[in-house]
């Protein structure tokens, strides 16, 4: 009986552990295309927002296949992932040779409403593409807010130009967020924490 009461636990930890695994942006909205450093329009094969979906591939090898979706200088994006999310962002934007000079910037937004449009937006704070990965914590704007869970997130390019007329601005890769926990997760924990327990005694 012993025995069957850890195995549960365990099991029940499991799950738990499931509905908190990282979520990956699913949708694309309101991509608004900035401009190349030179005024000309964005290559075609750099608007695809279907590339800012899903896992990234973070690879910032050259030459490479366009895996990431550029805004051009001053563009923007928002970004949804088919459930609410909180605490943190995860970014990957694609710059290459980012180790010669090509730095680029974005404002990170959340944004709480039921329409990307209408939805009311709050700035998290500035990205680099030299700190690409590293999690944007949304501890401070949920505290300012007191709004703990989110529907969107908007990147706004703000790169400065760098005297590279083929310079596009802020690429994303892929966006990633924390969950809202199931209804039954934080359940599942507390008892499996009860059987652990109890098979202690």
């Amino acid at each position: 009986m012993k025995t069957m009461n850890v195995i549960g636990a365990l099991a029940m930890l499991s799950l738990a552990g499931a509905a908190q695994a990282q979520i990956w942006a699913s949708a694309a909205h309101n991509y608004i295309q900035g401009l190349q450093e030179d005024g000309s329009a964005l290559p075609v094969e750099r608007t695809n927002t279907a590339n800012a979906l899903g896992v990234p591939e973070n690879d910032d090898s050259f030459p490479d296949t366009i895996n990431f979706v550029s805004l051009g200088f001053g563009g923007k994006l928002t970004l949804s992932f088919g459930e609410q999310f909180k605490d943190n962002i995860y970014w990957y934007e694609t710059t290459w040779n980012a180790s010669t000079g090509h730095f680029e910037h974005a404002d990170l937004f959340v944004g709480s409403g039921a329409d990307p449009l209408s939805a009311t937006y709050y700035l998290v704070g500035n990205l680099s593409n030299l700190t690409e990965g590293v999690p944007m914590s949304l501890a401070t704007v949920q505290g300012n807010t007191g709004i703990g869970a989110w529907d969107y997130v908007k990147f706004v390019d703000t790169s400065s130009f760098i005297g590279l007329s083929y310079a596009d601005g802020w690429d994303i890769d892929g966006v990633g967020a924390d969950p809202i926990p199931a209804p039954g997760a934080a359940a599942l924990l507390a008892v499996g924490g009860l059987l652990t327990a109890r098979r202690r005694r």
